[in-house]
């Protein structure tokens, strides 16, 4: 809730549109990667291998937003080249949950896959959104409902 209120305070403010076209996007598909498996969690809340690594996942959704401002906070790189990193920063968050389940099962769990493929087809879409016609149109119509 916080991170939209910040986003319509910047668009309150007059952001340039394509500021807040990727503030939204970014927000938008963050909510995303944390709502999905989180739903798929509860439902699958009896199945206590599928719940406790969907809730895991449901966490690791969490990240995107810290690593991108630790990323922006350290180095001097471009937002957009600070994006890419981030995503591929929060993919290796992965890594130890396959080592887990290679050491423990002998094999990676298909929720693993499932959601870093959802992770990684959102990564996509975050970078190709802002500059797409229709939502540039959706964010600076939300733009002049804020402000």
């Amino acid at each position: 809730m916080l991170v939209a209120g910040a986003t319509v305070e910047q668009m309150r403010r007059g952001s340039p549109l394509e500021e807040v076209a990727t503030a939204l996007s970014l927000n938008s598909i963050g909510a995303v990667m944390f709502g999905v498996p989180f739903v798929f969690a509860v439902y699958f809340r009896k199945r206590p291998d599928w719940h406790k690594r969907l809730m895991l996942c449901a966490t690791l959704g969490l990240l995107g937003a810290p690593i991108l401002r630790l990323i922006l906070l350290t180095t001097n790189l471009e937002f957009p080249t600070a994006i890419i990193f981030g995503a591929v920063a929060g993919d290796l968050f992965f890594l130890p949950c396959f080592a887990y389940d290679l050491l423990t099962r002998g094999k990676i769990h298909r929720v693993y896959a499932y959601v870093l493929a959802l992770f990684i087809a959102s990564q996509i879409i975050m970078m190709k959104l802002p500059s797409w016609g229709p939502w540039l149109h959706f964010a600076q119509n939300l733009q002049h409902l804020v402000s």
